[in-house]
């Protein structure tokens, strides 16, 4: 059944927090200032995922170049040989998931 229109709040979003809100609830559990160790993580996590992206926006770019450089007749093919290039770009794809980048024990093993 659906309540009368005058016992129907306004804002149906009145009660949710917004981007602001949610950041400074968390903030202080992200940048502890009594847990230096703590703060050191979240800034190399955030480089690395940094970093990520950067393989991940570059790994296409890279892999267009070698299929552009294979099909040039003055190229040695052990140098660019296809499989040599396919296992590269699957080498970054990894590396921008994280997976080879950097492995850590989870906060809850402290």
């Amino acid at each position: 059944m659906v309540p009368p229109l005058d016992q129907r709040p306004s804002d149906p979003d009145a009660g949710r927090m917004n981007g602001k809100d949610i950041i400074r609830r968390v903030a202080p559990y992200l940048w502890p200032q009594a847990a230096p160790n703590i703060r050191f993580r979240v800034v190399v996590s955030l480089i690395l995922l940094l970093l990520s992206k950067v393989v991940a926006l570059g790994a296409p770019q890279l892999y267009g170049r070698a299929v552009d450089a294979l099909s040039q007749r003055d190229v040695p093919d052990l140098l660019l040989g296809a499989v040599g290039l396919t296992v590269a770009y699957g080498l970054a794809r990894m590396g921008s998931s994280g997976c080879l980048l950097y492995t850590s024990p989870s906060p809850r093993d402290y």
